[in-house]
């Protein structure tokens, strides 16, 4: 839980690689305490908090969109949703840079 803790917050939606090593932080740490047969009901709203300091406006605002109406903090649906939010942003900024290297062809 301390490494939860000391994580860096990421205040810019764009920074990619940190919100790739908030997700992989993020994701260790929970099968970490799964390992020690600690459950997400015991942790999840201690989790929620810290967790949701930690990732950029939007991407809270997002979240709360996209969770299910009137039901507490489930960490697998919050997880579930950094990362798919993660994952389509690295595609898009892939697929931009794909872009961007084709309108821009090098010249020799």
């Amino acid at each position: 839980m301390n490494k939860l803790l000391a994580i860096e917050p990421i205040r810019n939606i764009s920074y990619l690689k940190g919100l790739r090593k908030l997700y992989d932080e993020c994701e260790i740490q929970i099968r970490s305490l799964n390992s020690l047969n600690v459950t997400f009901v015991s942790y999840g709203n201690l989790l929620c908090p810290i967790i949701l300091q930690k990732i950029p406006e939007e991407l809270n605002l997002e979240f709360n969109r996209y969770r299910k109406k009137d039901t507490e903090f489930q960490i697998e649906e919050f997880m579930d949703f950094l990362k798919r939010e993660v994952n389509c942003r690295e595609a898009a900024n892939l697929v931009n840079k794909n872009n961007q290297r084709q309108e821009f062809p090098k010249q020799e």
